[in-house]
């Protein structure tokens, strides 16, 4: 079984979660699919925007496999925790920007899959939680980091530790979603966003995702410095000399990779 279905359509490639008897709740084999497709995205220089999402109606993801964390020892755990962690840690780090299209739940490993990639869109029924503190666990993922980096701390000590749903609407209102739309939009809106994406320069995307990552390691000396360097790449990029002369000359240009 392969858990996902990976797809890619001009300069978009999409993951989409397909577990339905389990609705989608992500074990081993399923984040390994998924690291298998993160992979063929890096190789694929053509690539300019990720979109994930469920083909499971009514859910994005239940979060982690609670039948296969029930039977971990301290090491599988362990092991388990790492393995979700780089997955999404990859997902997180990509060089182009990733989209999750959230329809439904999502719940546990779930919001923090949602939470490792950049823009988060969804639907007015969208639910988002990580409830592991009320299965004596905390969130392996990166939710711990990820969710306070978002909505800040006050905000994500709250949702962590009493393992609340969040509507929609309350996930619009303290940031953890960029975007909330009705189910029938969600698709054009998201279509919009990567339309957006796809027409931009590949490498002013690229430098500018990978310069704004650096502020959570660097100080912003550091951070400054590095914008300048990636700011001075640029022109020596046919992107920016024909995008800059089509502004002056009131034309448009097609971006492409070099």
């Amino acid at each position: 079984m392969n858990y996902i279905e990976f797809k890619k359509e001009k300069h978009v490639a999409t993951i989409l979660l397909n577990r339905p008897k389990q609705m989608n709740a992500i074990n081993t084999d399923m984040l390994k699919k998924i690291d298998e497709a993160l992979d063929e995205i890096h190789r694929d220089k053509t690539i300019r925007c990720v979109l994930i999402k469920s083909l499971v109606p009514k859910i994005f993801a239940a979060g982690a496999d609670i039948e296969q964390l029930a039977v971990f020892s301290k090491e599988e755990a362990y092991a388990f925790s790492k393995l979700g962690q780089e997955v999404l840690n990859k997902l997180a780090n990509l060089r182009v920007p990733s989209i999750a299209q959230v329809e439904g739940a999502a719940l546990g490993g779930g919001t923090e899959l949602a939470l490792a990639c950049d823009i988060r869109i969804a639907t007015e029924k969208a639910k988002f939680a990580l409830p592991e503190t009320s299965l004596g666990l905390i969130p392996g993922w990166g939710g711990t980091q990820r969710l306070m980096k978002a909505v800040g701390y006050s905000e994500a000590i709250l949702i962590m530790s009493t393992g609340k749903r969040i509507s929609s609407d309350e996930a619009y209102r303290i940031g953890l979603i960029n975007k909330q739309c009705s189910a029938e939009d969600i698709a054009e809106e998201t279509e919009q966003i990567i339309t957006a994406i796809t027409n931009s320069a590949p490498f002013g995307v690229e430098f500018t995702k990978y310069v704004a990552l650096s502020s959570g390691r660097e100080s912003l000396y550091q951070g400054l410095q590095m914008e300048r360097e990636f700011f001075a790449k640029t022109f020596v990029t046919r992107d920016c000399n024909n995008g800059l002369r089509a502004f002056l000359g009131k034309t448009s240009y097609t971006y492409r990779r070099e």
